[in-house]
Order: C-alpha cells, then sequence, then structure tokens
C-alpha cells in the first residue's frame, strides 16, 4: 500500500509541475494588447469624429472632442445624456475654456455640461 501512495504523490507531483510549467509558458507567450496611440488634436474641428442619436454620443476622435466642447461652450448641456469616449486623444495643450460651469471664455455665456461622460478606459491627455 505504501508504494502505491509513493506513485500517487509523483503523479500529482508530475501533473502539478506539468501546469505550472504551462502556465509559465502562457505568461510569456500570451497576446498583450498592444500600446494605443492617441489622437492627436491640430486644433481644428469639422464636426467629424462626434456622432450620436437621441440619448448617446460617442466621440472617437480629438476633433470630435473639440466639436463637444464648442457645443457644450454654445449651450448644448447633454442633461440626461451620455457621451462616451473610444478613443485615447491628446489635445496639446490648449485651452478650450471652462465647460464645468461659469462663463466660458469663448462665447461668454453659461455653460455647463450637465450629462454623464464615460471615458471606457481611455485618456484624455494634455488638456488646458
Amino acid at each position: 500500500m505504501k508504494q502505491h501512495t509513493k506513485a500517487t504523490c509523483k503523479r500529482v507531483l508530475a501533473l502539478c509541475m506539468s501546469v505550472l510549467m504551462l502556465m509559465a509558458a502562457w505568461v510569456f507567450v500570451a497576446p498583450t494588447k498592444a500600446a494605443a496611440t492617441a489622437d492627436v488634436w491640430d486644433g481644428t474641428w469639422d464636426g467629424s469624429g462626434f456622432s450620436g442619436g437621441v440619448t448617446e454620443f460617442t466621440i472617437s476622435s480629438a476633433k470630435g472632442f473639440a466639436q463637444f466642447i464648442s457645443n457644450v461652450s454654445a449651450g448644448t448641456s447633454y442633461s440626461g445624456k451620455t457621451v462616451y469616449l473610444d478613443v485615447d486623444i491628446d489635445l496639446n495643450n490648449i485651452d478650450f475654456g471652462n465647460i464645468s460651469g461659469g462663463k466660458n471664455v469663448y462665447s461668454n455665456k453659461d455653460s455647463f455640461f450637465e450629462g454623464m461622460f464615460d471615458g471606457r478606459g481611455h485618456t484624455n491627455d494634455n488638456f488646458s
């Protein structure tokens, strides 16, 4: 009976070692998410990269974010609506004014964003 127990222990140990080796190999060859390249804003916007319907809107480029800022600055509050960010963006430290409340430096209007903004894990870099 003692021989049977030793053999069973060796088999279990061998199985455990095999599993560990497979897991270690998977770590080295597992696909990795490629680093996302941010869409860099060139200082212009033309409405591209910002789309949506009645209650949901999507920003898919730096120009789209600039369009969104322009819309809020012009008085669109997006109250009861959700705006999604679908791309990492870099806004080149260009000042957009204040969209969180108060007088907008460009339009001199009370401009508030009152909706929900969901970044979906994306970044918004160099935003002034």
